[in-house]
């Protein structure tokens, strides 16, 4: 499974040395970047592999939250964020733009697991819902047609499980199909 690459915003520098640290130990999440402004996560988040955005609230110009708030209106696949803070009074608004997490300073090692942890849990429910979604259409446009019907250009294709991904497959990729009691449906490709 790829690691979940984690872009840190933090304007005061002392903590975005030590947050990019601890994010850099982690085996299953990759630092890809951190930075001390909206302005140049923006043009990071642009260049891709952001996934989870470690997210300093008080910022200058514009605040964490109201740069989440943004990212949230323009794009559904905007990274899952977990907000970083030394304020409590900022919980409610943080969980209302669908924050992962809330971390509130001083966090030690394991409170930051957990906040990436949870924050993976987020990334993979996104992940298994646009999945869903790409199944659904595939299934309800095969449904739509009788029996035998072919659109002009259509190859036909069909969703197989394969280690726990689901697999749109085209017709043409299949060479054969076989049923044993073990596994149904093995498919030479």
């Amino acid at each position: 499974m790829r690691r979940l690459g984690v872009l840190v915003v933090e304007d005061e520098e002392l903590a975005r040395e030590r947050l990019a640290r601890l994010v850099s130990e982690q085996a299953d999440f990759e630092l890809v970047g951190s930075c001390g402004d909206c302005d140049e996560a923006t043009r990071l988040i642009a260049n891709g592999g952001v996934d989870i955005l470690l997210l300093d609230i008080q910022m200058p110009g514009i605040s964490g939250m109201e740069f989440s708030a943004r990212l949230n209106e323009d794009d559904e696949s905007s990274p899952v964020i977990v907000f970083i803070t030394a304020y409590k009074r900022y919980a409610f608004d943080a969980f209302k733009v669908r924050a992962a997490d809330y971390l509130l300073k001083p966090f030690d090692r394991a409170r930051l697991e957990q906040a990436l942890n949870t924050a993976r849990q987020r990334h993979r429910a996104r992940e298994a819902i646009t999945l869903s979604e790409k199944i659904q259409a595939v299934v309800g446009e095969s449904a739509e047609r009788a029996p035998g019907e072919h659109r002009a250009g259509d190859a036909g294709r069909f969703v197989v499980r394969d280690n726990g991904r689901f697999l749109i497959v085209r017709n043409e990729q299949v060479d054969w199909i076989k049923e044993t009691p073990m596994f149904s449906g093995c498919l030479g490709l």
